[in-house]
């Protein structure tokens, strides 16, 4: 029940991130409509100059999360498709030259990176990993060796990480990484909840969230 609460709007107006957002819009808005000139880029198109107020908003956003990252992304992809690619709509393509103008299908095309597939396929084996409970046993024989104390754990993690990176690309190492991290993370959140219930370090999260359902949230053995 917890966790259908959370993933459902809280019809809480907080004033803060709307105007963390308005500003994020004006800011954008004096990107996009300067003249090229100011911004002291010798040869910069309309396009590009959009481009940078897209990336503008893009930070913001995602600093100081007014909305939702992933909803931040999906404003991205259509911004860009909607302003700057050869579908844009025809008062964005009006005067620009069509050579200038993004093509669409490599706008789209980004959804198909080796990297992106990489992360994805990355996610969906630590999912099946925590379901069938094959991430726990990993962590806890992975890192017996290493002991109880913090920064052995820590220097399992490097050696165990770097290890991995000799056979397999950085960025295939660190997919497969969440698979006995996630555990691990887990654990420190329950043992902090069950030590100090009444210092919770993390206000904004509530102390039954760790523990949302048994079979995906359940403490690690200890080695």
């Amino acid at each position: 029940m917890s966790e259908q609460k959370r993933n459902t709007l809280s019809e809480v107006f907080r004033f803060k991130k709307f105007a963390l957002f308005i500003v994020a819009v004006v800011i954008t808005a004096i990107l996009w409509n300067l003249p090229s000139t100011a911004f002291g880029i010798e040869g910069l198109t309309v396009i590009q100059q959009r481009v940078i107020a897209i990336f503008a908003f893009a930070t913001i956003m995602w600093v100081t999360e007014a909305i939702s990252s992933w909803a931040t992304s999906v404003v991205l992809i259509a911004a860009l498709l909607f302003t700057t690619s050869d579908n844009a709509f025809l008062f964005f393509r009006e005067g620009i030259d069509k050579s200038e103008l993004l093509h669409h299908s490599a706008l789209m095309a980004t959804f198909a990176d080796p990297i992106i597939i990489l992360f994805l396929g990355g996610f969906m084996l630590a999912i099946a990993a925590t379901k069938s409970g094959l991430d726990v046993f990993l962590a806890r024989n992975l890192l017996r060796p290493f002991g109880r104390k913090s920064e052995m754990v820590l220097l399992g993690f490097i050696l165990i990480t770097g290890a991995f990176s000799m056979f397999v690309s950085n960025t295939a190492t660190a997919a497969m990484m969440l698979t006995f991290l996630t555990p691990v993370f887990k654990h420190c959140l329950l043992k902090v909840r069950e030590e100090w219930p009444s210092h919770w370090p993390f206000p904004w999260l509530p102390t039954s969230a760790v523990w949302v359902h048994p079979s995906v949230h359940r403490p690690m053995p200890l080695p």
